[in-house]
C-alpha cells in the first residue's frame, strides 16, 4: 500500500505534460465547441444598452424673507459657511426623487412600457422594482447629479430591437429628468400656493387691523381738534406771539397816557378797552384759539399728552402701512412663482443613444470560456489519468 502510495506522489509536471499531448486533440475541440457556444450565446442573449446624463446643482434662490432681511442687517455669513439648506443638500434631495417610485410609475406611464415585450411578463410592482434597480444616481461633491439608465432587450435580439433599445435608454434619461422637473415644480408651486394663501390672510387681518387704526385715529382727531398737532401747535404758537406783542405795545400805550392824559380822558378810555381786548385774545389762544368755535385749536397744557398719544397712533398706522407693502410684495412674488412654467431642473450634459451595449461584453465572454473550458477539460483528463495510474499502481503488487 505504502508503494502505491509512494508511485502516485511520483507523478509530476511532466506527467501534465504527457496528458496535455494525449488528448490535446480532445482538448481543443471542448475548447473550441465551448468558445462557440460561448460566441453565439453572448449573441442571442439579452442586450443591455447604458447612457446618463448630468443635472446641474439647484441654484441658491435670493433670500426674501424675515431670514433675508436679518441677513442683510448682518451683512450675510462668513465666507466658508452655509446654511442647512445648501446646493449640495438639494442635489441629494433630487437624487433620492430620482430613484423614487413616482419617478419609475412617471416612465412607466409616459413610456407606455408594458406594451414592450421585455416588460409584457411583468407585473406593475416588478417592473418598478427593475427600473429602480437598473437606475444609478451617483451626486458629486460639487452637487452635479448623475444619473445613469439602462435597457435590456429580449433574447434573440433583432437588428431593430437593438436600435429600438438603444432609443429607449436614452428615453428613459430624458423622461426620467423632465419627471424630476415635473415632481419639483409641482411640489415649488404647492409650497407657494400655501404661502400666497398665508400671506393672503395675513393681509386681510393687517388691513383690518389698518381700518381699526383709522377709526380710532379719526376719533381721536375730531374728539380733541387735532388735524396735524405739529402744523396746528406752530400756527397756534405764532398766533400766540403776534396777540402777545400787540397786547405789550398796546400796554406801554397805555401806561404812557395814564402818565400824561387823566382817567376820564376818552382817548386814556380807548387804550384800556384795547388791551382789556387783547388780553382777551390772549387768554383765548392760550386756551386753544381766538373764539370759541375754533374746529381745531388746541389749549397749550393738553398739547404735550395730545401729541404723545397722536404719535403712538401715527406711529401704529405706518407700521401697519408698511407691513401691509411688505406683504402685498410678497403675495405678487408667490403668485408669480405660483404661476411660473420654466423649467427648475437644468440639465448639463444631454442624453445619448449608446453606440455599443453595456453587456454582454463578448470578447471577455468568449476569453473566459477558452480559459475556464481548457482547465476544467485538462482537469478533467488527468483526473482520468489518475484513476488509471493508481489501478494500475495498486494490481503491480498482486502480480
Amino acid at each position: 500500500m505504502k508503494e502505491t502510495e509512494a508511485k502516485i506522489e511520483s507523478i509530476g509536471i511532466n506527467k501534465f505534460f504527457e496528458i496535455y499531448k494525449k488528448h490535446s486533440k480532445r482538448i481543443w475541440i471542448i475548447v473550441v465547441i465551448a468558445c462557440v457556444v460561448t460566441f453565439i450565446f453572448s449573441l442571442i442573449m439579452p442586450h443591455t444598452y447604458r447612457t446618463y446624463t448630468t443635472v446641474m446643482p439647484p441654484k441658491q434662490g435670493e433670500n426674501t424673507g424675515l431670514s433675508g432681511i436679518l441677513q442683510n442687517f448682518t451683512g450675510g455669513l462668513p465666507s466658508g459657511l452655509s446654511l442647512p439648506g445648501s446646493s449640495n443638500n438639494q442635489s441629494l434631495v433630487l437624487a433620492d426623487i430620482l430613484r423614487s417610485r413616482a419617478i419609475a410609475e412617471h416612465l412607466i406611464k409616459e413610456l407606455n412600457l408594458k406594451r414592450l415585450p421585455q416588460y409584457d411578463g411583468m407585473t406593475h410592482n416588478e417592473l418598478i422594482e427593475y427600473l429602480q434597480e437598473n437606475f444609478k444616481v451617483d451626486v458629486e461633491k460639487t452637487g452635479l447629479i448623475v444619473f445613469q439608465t439602462s435597457a435590456k432587450t429580449c433574447f434573440f435580439p433583432s437588428s431593430q430591437e437593438k436600435q429600438e433599445t438603444k432609443q429607449l435608454a436614452k428615453k428613459f434619461a430624458v423622461e426620467a429628468v423632465k419627471g424630476l422637473d415635473l415632481i419639483v415644480r409641482s411640489k415649488n408651486t404647492s409650497a407657494a400656493k400655501k404661502s400666497r394663501m398665508y400671506i393672503e390672510k395675513e393681509l386681510a387681518k393687517y388691513r383690518e387691523k389698518s381700518d381699526s387704526i383709522d377709526n380710532i385715529l379719526e376719533n381721536f382727531q375730531r374728539t380733541n381738534r387735532v388735524l396735524k398737532i405739529d402744523d396746528q401747535t406752530q400756527a397756534l404758537v405764532k398766533q400766540a406771539i403776534e396777540v402777545g406783542l400787540q397786547l405789550a405795545k398796546a400796554e406801554m400805550e397805555l401806561n404812557i397816557a395814564k402818565n400824561e392824559l387823566s382817567k376820564d380822558n376818552p382817548y386814556l378810555i380807548q387804550q384800556q378797552n384795547i388791551v382789556n381786548q387783547l388780553r382777551k385774545q390772549y387768554n383765548a389762544v392760550q386756551s386753544g384759539g381766538l373764539t370759541g368755535s375754533d374746529g381745531f385749536s388746541i389749549p397749550f397744557d393738553k398739547i404735550p399728552g395730545l401729541a404723545r398719544e397722536y404719535a403712538n397712533l401715527y406711529r401704529d398706522k405706518k407700521i401697519v402701512e408698511q407691513i401691509i407693502m411688505y406683504l402685498e410684495t410678497q403675495r405678487h412674488q408667490e403668485a408669480i412663482q405660483e404661476n411660473r412654467d420654466v423649467p427648475t431642473v437644468e440639465v448639463l450634459d444631454k442624453a445619448f443613444v449608446p453606440d455599443k451595449q453595456a453587456s454582454p461584453n463578448k470578447k471577455l465572454m468568449v476569453l473566459l470560456a477558452f480559459v475556464l473550458s481548457f482547465i476544467l477539460t485538462l482537469m478533467y483528463y488527468t483526473y482520468k489519468e489518475f484513476r488509471i495510474y493508481s489501478k494500475e499502481a495498486e494490481n503491480e503488487p498482486n502480480q
